[in-house]
């Protein structure tokens, strides 16, 4: 979770209402390369850029396949899931007009970046909601997981891109086109 709680929800907030304004998704956008992995040309050299703490990343690479394993190192993770998208799905729905639990896929045509997917927990739920997802991770191990399991469900498989790549790097090759940008556990593990 976010070090400092309520900073964190009124900057997310703030990007919500600016990523749910119709002027910013005309003219903004991703294009998913299909749902194939993708590994960065420069994701090799992200262990020395400035948010990344090799052994962190290194910790989280040797967990890599237990990202789904409900009961393993990752189950707090996966009952926190729930609240998160319940926030992000209220959030959206708020800002949108809409009624929460009117609205199946409340993300539908919408686009996200997950930074710091890990095993693609928050991903695969925003796909669910009807995002497409950009997923990022400076780990490959964990990308590499994530794919796997989002390819169990083709609807949610189709919807995500994986990426091994730092945020920084991803914004070096010049690639603005997301708009909303996730991240919830990102300052316990970055530098």
């Amino acid at each position: 979770m976010c070090v400092a709680p309520l900073p964190c929800s009124l900057l997310l907030g703030a990007l919500l209402r600016r990523a749910c304004s119709r002027a910013a998704s005309e003219s903004l956008g991703l294009a998913l390369h299909g749902h194939q992995y993708h590994r960065s040309a420069s994701a090799a050299s992200t262990a020395s850029s400035s948010s990344v703490d090799a052994h962190e990343a290194e910790k989280f690479a040797a967990m890599s396949a237990s990202w789904w394993d409900p009961s393993g190192p990752f189950a707090p993770l996966h009952r926190l899931n729930p609240a998160r998208c319940k926030f992000i799905r209220d959030a959206v729905c708020s800002v949108r007009g809409m009624r929460s639990r009117d609205v199946p896929r409340p993300l539908l045509g919408m686009r996200a970046l997950d930074v710091g997917c890990g095993g693609g927990i928050l991903a695969e739920s925003l796909a669910r909601m009807g995002a497409d997802v950009h997923a990022i991770d400076v780990t490959e191990a964990n990308t590499l997981a994530a794919r796997q399991h989002a390819d169990l469900d083709p609807d949610v498989g189709s919807r995500v891109r994986f990426e091994c790549i730092s945020a920084e790097a991803l914004l070096e090759r010049g690639d603005r086109s997301v708009w909303r940008a996730f991240t919830f556990l990102f300052t316990s593990h970055e530098s």
